[in-house]
């Protein structure tokens, strides 16, 4: 029996909405998969695939995509190669591009911003022809450069006028992507699930009642 653990932070919980939408995916799926979700104080076992939903993660474990965390943890590391070979420039950032890996290449989901409380997130939030492209291109050469696997990448950025500037990478779905469960089909969590057994998405769609003028 395949054993998959997700690390999380406390004080998320297994019956937490994203979750239950991520292990219904796998489930669908892979019906004898065993699933596990620990926090990461716990003692992590040594066996089963590891899928950490955080960067609070023992720095003595060791899984799979380890080295890609390490790289998208490295906040500065990777805002000096997306400077130095990509060109664009970076700063801190209130906006989430999520980024869904399949086999068959990245789905781009609607962005995802704050809202002006700062107390939720909002979604869709609408980009311009102009922001989208550059955009775009960064998350595929950023993606490459990494050689990501498939899963859910959450890309948060901000820009000015027509200019992008980059400010980090999560390798999961950010806590931002939560908004798609209300809004999104697949949302972000299924699609997460999706991709880590290996099983087609081909197309994301927003809500019509989420989409405002």
């Amino acid at each position: 029996m395949t054993e998959i653990i997700f690390i999380v932070d406390l004080p998320i919980t297994a019956d937490s909405p994203d979750l239950v939408a991520l292990k219904k995916a796998i489930l669908s799926h892979s019906p004898h998969t065993s699933l596990k979700i620990l926090p990461a104080t716990a003692k992590i076992p040594s066996t089963g695939s590891i899928y950490p939903l955080t960067f609070n993660y023992p720095e003595t474990l060791e899984f799979p995509g380890k080295s890609l965390y390490q790289q998208c943890k490295n906040i500065e590391h990777l805002r000096h190669w997306v400077e130095t070979n990509l060109e664009y420039k970076t700063a801190q950032g209130n906006h989430w591009l999520p980024i869904v890996l399949t086999a068959k290449g990245p789905l781009y989901a609607e962005a995802i911003a704050e809202s002006e409380n700062r107390q939720a997130y909002e979604q869709p939030c609408h980009l311009s022809d102009a922001l989208r492209q550059p955009l775009y291109h960064l998350a595929y050469e950023l993606l490459t450069y990494l050689e990501a696997t498939p899963t859910v990448y959450t890309l948060q950025f901000s820009y000015q006028g027509e200019e992008i500037f980059f400010d980090r990478l999560f390798p999961f779905p950010h806590e931002s992507t939560r908004i798609s469960l209300e809004v999104q089909k697949p949302d972000l969590f299924t699609c997460h699930g999706l991709c880590l057994t290996q099983q087609p998405i081909l197309d994301l769609a927003i809500f019509p009642e989420s989409i405002t003028h």
